[in-house]
């Protein structure tokens, strides 16, 4: 708090005084903030798929500049999926304009919060061309220090993972991953 303070500009006792839950609070209302218009309205007639898949890339814009915020999300979504009850209330409208039953809408809002857990860790956590760089060189450091007989398929891939490492972190939020989630997001509700 001491260090948000001085950045700030402002006393601790500020920060206190605003958050009343301290530490907490704070972090709280750092992931709901970046989370803020992230939703908009579903319109009576939409395509639900199609709403879902721009809702995730929204979230993956809204989160892609910052992986420690992204991270964030995670652990205060994990701690309170109503964070952002504009968010929750829509992934739930949309779950039961895919067909999801009434009765099974609690369970499938927690496997839906569990695959945009999966993507924002996936995606939007990435640290950057320079940090994947420095990423890429431990894997491949990691990798050659294991035995080729106990470990062939990563010592065959070793290259191949490393340039992934590298290309992953330089990805940007794109159509095709929030269409790769929506499609997961809706392959488990057909699972329940």
């Amino acid at each position: 708090m001491r260090k948000l303070a001085s950045a700030m500009g402002v006393g601790p006792t500020s920060i206190h005084a605003h958050f009343k839950g301290g530490t907490e609070a704070v972090l709280e209302a750092v992931a709901a903030q970046a989370l803020a218009g992230t939703t908009r309205p579903f319109k009576p007639k939409e395509d639900p798929a199609e709403y879902l898949r721009e809702l995730l890339l929204r979230m993956l814009h809204a989160l892609h500049a910052g992986p420690t915020v992204a991270r964030l999300v995670v652990v205060r979504l994990s701690l309170n999926p109503i964070l952002d009850p504009l968010l929750a209330e829509r992934l739930l409208l949309t779950l039961a304009a895919l067909g999801v039953p009434a009765e099974a809408l609690p369970k499938m809002f927690q496997g839906a919060m569990g695959v945009i857990f999966e993507m924002i860790l996936t995606v939007s956590t990435r640290s950057g061309a320079a940090g994947q760089k420095g990423l890429s060189a431990q894997v491949h450091k990691a990798i050659t220090a294991l035995s080729s007989t106990e470990f062939p398929n990563l010592t065959e891939l070793r290259e191949a993972l490393v340039a992934e490492t590298v290309e992953a972190g330089t990805s940007k939020p794109s159509q095709e991953a929030a269409a790769l989630y929506a499609g997961r997001l809706i392959a488990t509700l057909s699972l329940a």
